[in-house]
């Protein structure tokens, strides 16, 4: 409705936050480079915090967006809550390698192949937890990382 009313040519309100409607304020642009920094100059491990529905999901895929171009491998894991096996095989997945089936110990030897391979090429590898909170630490011990 609204849609026709504003002559768009896309719908604004999805379920999936969409890059191209990003607002660029002065945070949300503070937030992105120090992502990107992050990521680009391999910090480790960078956060990002805010309040619900501050555009924490919508930065990320922004973020995302920008690493594509540059050959950075990534997994998004959007629903943190899964069980230690369910979220290595989602990972391994993610990065298109073949998991279905596979046990735990096979899982973290494809996933240690890969990143070894990745790594001896000087390329980045990136997991991005969305909301990483809902991590449960005991699964995440279990999981071998």
């Amino acid at each position: 409705m609204y849609k026709n009313f504003y002559n768009l040519r896309r719908n604004p309100f999805e379920i999936t936050p969409d890059p191209a409607f990003l607002f660029s304020t002065t945070r949300h642009n503070e937030a992105l480079a120090s992502l990107h920094y992050g990521v680009t100059a391999h910090r480790g491990f960078v956060v990002l915090t805010g309040e619900v529905g501050t555009g924490k999901t919508l930065i990320l895929r922004s973020l995302l967006g920008l690493l594509q171009r540059r050959d950075v491998a990534f997994a998004l894991i959007f629903n943190p809550s899964l069980s230690p096996l369910e979220f290595m095989r989602y990972l391994a997945n993610d990065f298109g390698l073949a998991a279905g089936g596979k046990a735990k110990d096979e899982l973290v030897h494809v996933l240690n192949e890969f990143l070894l391979r990745r790594h001896e090429k000087g390329l980045t590898t990136l997991l991005v937890v969305d909301e990483a909170h809902l991590l449960s630490r005991r699964s995440w011990k279990r999981s071998g990382f």
